[in-house]
């Protein structure tokens, strides 16, 4: 039995003659003899890379040198062995864990190869490929990432229309017009993406679920040495987060340098607000048998662990959340969950593999966040202030997004070293602040003081004390759940989140915005 379904092509920005774009169809052939260029939307068609334009990452090295330009997956891969880097092969398949079967139609899982390569002295990853399992395509869609040691950033590539097409580099990604546009959609800070970045790695073939059953008996990929020798995906989980830290870090030199912050909105953006996500999950298996007496919860779903906790050591006490077994099964029937291939299209009931997804703060905004208080450029009680605003909200807060219009676009190092970004923060949020709104909530925790860590911690515990409580009981949690379920529609409007099988669907619940409260309470937000 062969699975058609899976052969698919990813999500198509437009590369190509806009006329052809906008009927949704492919531009004309380009032909392998030439590296394009195509920075969506600086270009109105593909060109060749100009010669001032050269990129000197790997890949771009690799193409350069061909005599035959590569344009399989399997040329690509070969390609790039040939280079004498340490390649790690890993595959991702969103409904990949669940069971193979005779389903009528059967569900499009998305399967994905992720091939690593890396610098076998420093373990530094140089070069990252996403392909179709379908190797030998000169259709099925090929892309790579280089990071280019010289000029410090990745340049984004893709194979379409029968060539290489430059899709531009990191920098892009920060300002208009190309932010959000081309592979910025979804690489929105110029960075590498990996949803799944936590245990147990949803989608991935990893140590948390190695056999991706959902791949058919028969199908080919079985057979490559590359689906063989794969690693699980917390091998490439260290590899992506050194890649985001190594970008980050490279964006934030030049200003450490200089003494001089020209762009602060750059990164203060990705403090204040949701500029992408992370997908998080219980690592209990939503179909074990026999079930456990309690389910626990992934607390950075509801709290910004990372940052307030394992960063700014702000002094939590409380231990883990959870919520009965018997509350859990009893919100997927109530909700109506349900896992979708296509539009309605139902192909089983209940919740995925792992139970309880949900959106977290994405690692590159933590990145951005952990560079700017070890560079000094925010105090740490600058960070942990401007976190609390809207705290149980660690995803999706509006308050905490409306403080960006607030903040400064400039900081400066004195002779003595130190930033004026806190002082900067302070002067424009006081003239803005209102009565009730998010500027005066910034100032409010700010003024605790010194005992900022304690102070923070023991608001951080009465929620997470109130939040228990809720859990706790059958009618608790099934608000809780409303708040998930909301929160995954706002993280499936994103382009990052392209695939049906890549969260679930709740059948009964209305399309509502919601956000919790200290309290643990749930309500709805205008729209």
């Amino acid at each position: 039995m062969t699975e058609g379904a899976d052969e698919f092509s990813t999500r198509r920005y437009p590369f190509g003659c806009t006329a052809a774009s906008a009927m949704g169809v492919e531009g004309p052939s380009l032909g392998p003899a030439t590296i394009y260029r195509c920075v969506v939307p600086l270009d109105a068609d593909a060109g060749p890379l100009r010669g001032d334009e050269t990129t000197g990452d790997r890949f771009a090295a690799v193409l350069a040198g061909a005599t035959t330009r590569p344009l399989t997956g399997r040329e690509t891969i070969a390609a790039l062995d040939a280079t004498g880097l340490a390649r790690s092969s890993f595959v991702v398949s969103d409904g990949g864990q669940l069971a193979w079967r005779d389903f009528e139609v059967q569900p499009a899982r998305q399967t994905r190869l992720a091939l690593a390569w890396a610098d076998p002295a420093s373990g530094a990853l140089l070069v990252l490929l996403s392909c179709s399992p379908r190797l030998d395509s000169a259709s099925a869609f090929v892309q790579v990432i280089g990071w280019d040691e010289g000029a410090t950033v990745f340049n984004f590539y893709e194979r379409r229309r029968g060539g290489w097409i430059w899709a531009g580099n990191s920098r892009h990604a920060l300002d208009a017009p190309t932010r959000g546009r081309g592979p910025f959609d979804s690489h929105v800070n110029g960075a590498l993406v990996m949803k799944e970045l936590k245990v147990p790695w949803q989608h991935w073939s990893s140590q948390s679920a190695f056999d991706l059953p959902g791949l058919a008996p028969d199908n080919p990929l079985r057979t490559e040495d590359v689906f063989r020798d794969r690693s699980g995906a917390e091998r490439l989980e260290q590899l992506v987060r050194s890649g985001v830290q190594r970008w980050t870090d490279a964006r934030l030199a030049p200003v450490v340098a200089e003494g001089e912050l020209t762009n602060a909105h750059t990164f203060l953006r990705q403090v204040v607000d949701t500029t992408s996500v992370n997908l998080v999950s219980s690592d209990v298996v939503s179909r074990v048998e026999p079930p456990p007496p309690r389910l626990t919860l992934p607390t950075t779903a509801f709290l910004d662990v990372d940052a307030l906790v394992d960063l700014l050591e702000v002094e939590v006490t409380h231990g883990r959340l959870s919520t009965s077994w018997e509350h859990y099964q009893q919100v997927l029937v109530d909700h109506g969950y349900e896992l979708r291939a296509g539009g309605d299209r139902v192909v089983a009931r209940g919740d995925l593999h792992f139970a309880f997804t949900a959106p977290e703060r994405a690692f590159e905004d933590q990145a951005v966040l952990r560079a700017l208080v070890r560079a000094r450029l925010l105090s740490r009680r600058m960070a942990a202030s401007l976190l609390m605003v809207d705290f149980p909200n660690p995803v999706f807060s509006r308050r905490r997004r409306s403080l960006l219009a607030a903040l400064p676009e400039r900081g400066v190092r004195d002779a003595g070293g130190r930033w004026s970004l806190d002082d900067a923060i302070l002067d424009v949020t006081s003239s803005a602040a209102s009565a009730g709104g998010p500027a005066e909530e910034l100032l409010r925790a700010w003024a605790v003081g010194d005992d900022w860590q304690r102070a923070f911690g023991a608001r951080i515990d009465a929620y997470l004390t109130a939040l228990q409580a809720r859990l706790d009981t059958s009618s608790g949690f099934a608000e809780i759940d409303r708040l998930i379920v909301s929160r995954r529609r706002q993280a499936r409007r994103r382009p990052l989140l392209e695939f049906d099988l890549t969260l679930p669907f709740a059948r009964e619940l209305p399309r509502e915005q919601l956000a919790m409260r200290e309290d643990g309470s749930i309500y709805e937000e205008e729209t």
